[in-house]
């Protein structure tokens, strides 16, 4: 059975709630294999689940951010953030426990304080008219640099207390 989803599924879920809560991000958490561990649902905008039930635009922006940003998690052991090909901002905290990666727990959907969605790639990926996209992201909020570091800094720390004796 998944470690992950076994030990932590609970956790993760009120942390994915927290971190929606607190900063309006699309939180999640992955197993080791990029699968979702629980099936909270939430978008902290209008655009994020258009791209995401589109199955083309999923594996061209969602699951390549998911993917790149869990590997260098993986590799690292440090938490990761940036942008998503979409322009959004994007951050994970790997999950490990006594050495092994688990997986990882983060949030995205937010505007960089100084960015702007990529409307070409959306559309490219999506086959949306940059007028739809546009009015889809009009409820995009911005996350400063700040309130990022802070939802990182929440995520790590609660995935420290949670795994914290964990064997």
């Amino acid at each position: 059975m998944d470690m992950l989803r076994e030990r932590f599924g609970a956790d993760l879920l009120r942390l994915e709630k927290l971190l929606h809560e607190r900063y309006g991000m699309n939180a999640a958490a992955f197993d080791a294999n990029g699968a979702r561990v629980t099936t909270f649902v939430n978008w902290g905008n209008s655009l994020c689940p258009v791209i995401k039930d589109n199955p083309a635009s999923a594996s061209a922006i969602c699951a390549v951010a998911n993917g790149h940003f869990m590997r260098q998690a993986r590799e690292t052991g440090l938490p990761v953030s940036g942008e998503c090909d979409a322009g959004l901002c994007k951050f994970c905290v790997p999950v490990k426990v006594n050495g092994d990666f688990l997986g990882v727990v983060g949030g995205c959907g937010r505007l960089p304080a100084s960015g702007e969605v990529d409307t070409l790639c959306i559309a490219s990926a999506n086959g949306l008219s940059g007028e739809k996209i546009g009015i889809l992201a009009q409820d995009c909020r911005p996350i400063t640099d700040d309130e990022l570091a802070e939802a990182v800094a929440l995520a790590r720390d609660q995935v420290s207390r949670m795994t914290s004796g964990a064997a």
